[in-house]
């Protein structure tokens, strides 16, 4: 009797433990319907991972805005992640066309380079786990100024021996080895005349003027900054002989009228014999030469 007691006993608590598991796990499956399953951090996260955006490059700027041989060259790059993930840059630059091998954000131009060549860089933005697509900009080396470097003036006469002209004689030099033509302006007294070209005449000009003149040189594209000469004075002139000497009589009398003018206009000529020969002699105040030939 007890044996067949406590049997029916336990049979009953397995009975009823079986029914709590029951009443158990019927809540759970009420929890699922109302809520659905739910989903851990470290499940949000590699969900967060899956969806990530690429950053984007939204503008790249060259400093300086012209590319010089032999200068550096910087890009200044703006991009953004929408994740605000942190993000690396990448620079590939090329040279009309050819890869050069550098991958920074400066570069310096090499001197080689000439007007119309062509530097291209290629940003990339990177989150670490995707990339934007490429910014390409290009930049192209323009032309170059000239620049006067020295100018010359010196005194050309002409075949009739007048006064004859000043003429300046610049030199200049252009960075991309253009052909180069010169612009000219002359100052008399610190004024500019009406004269634009190289040549400048002596003859209306009188001692104590102050003669200068300004050069630029040209490329047909690009002026250079105007190079100004020392300036200079006008000293005293020379007179200048204007009369031929007359053929000797047959008697070998020989006269001859000296005809001067002086090239600042001064007045009170005085005239001398250096060399003749013997016998020949000339007024200091009249001009007048005279000599008698002997047989």
């Amino acid at each position: 009797m007890m044996k067949s007691g406590l049997y029916r006993t336990l049979r009953m608590v397995t009975i009823f433990a079986s029914c709590g598991l029951v009443i158990s796990c019927g809540d759970d499956s009420g929890q699922f319907a109302s809520g659905g399953p739910q989903t851990s951090q470290t499940q949000a996260s590699l969900d967060e991972k899956v969806e990530n955006r690429p950053p984007e490059v939204r503008r790249v700027r060259f400093d300086p805005v012209d590319a010089i041989p032999g200068k550096s060259l910087r890009v200044h790059v703006g991009a953004a992640d929408p994740d605000h993930d942190p993000i690396e840059l990448g620079h590939t630059w090329k040279i009309n066309g050819q890869r050069m091998p550098l991958s920074g954000p400066v570069i310096t131009v090499p001197a080689h380079l000439r007007k119309g060549d062509r530097i291209e860089v290629s940003v990339v933005a990177s989150d670490g786990l995707t990339h934007s697509e490429p910014n390409v900009q290009t930049i192209l080396i323009r032309n170059r100024p000239p620049s006067v470097q020295e100018i010359q003036i010196h005194i050309q006469g002409n075949q009739n021996d007048e006064l004859g002209h000043w003429v300046a004689d610049p030199s200049a030099i252009d960075p991309d080895g253009d052909e180069l033509v010169f612009r000219y302006s002359w100052l008399v007294n610190g004024k500019a005349i009406d004269e634009e070209g190289d040549r400048l005449a002596r003859a209306p000009r009188k001692r104590g003027d102050e003669i200068q003149i300004i050069v630029w040189a040209t490329d047909g594209q690009a002026e250079s900054a105007p190079l100004e000469s020392a300036r200079f004075t006008i000293g005293n002139s020379p007179p200048d002989i204007h009369s031929r000497p007359p053929a000797m009589d047959p008697s070998g009398k020989f006269i001859y009228q000296v005809n001067a003018k002086d090239r600042d206009g001064d007045r009170g000529l005085r005239y001398s014999l250096e060399q003749g020969p013997e016998g020949m002699v000339i007024d200091a105040f009249s001009g007048e030469l005279r000599w008698q030939a002997t047989h």
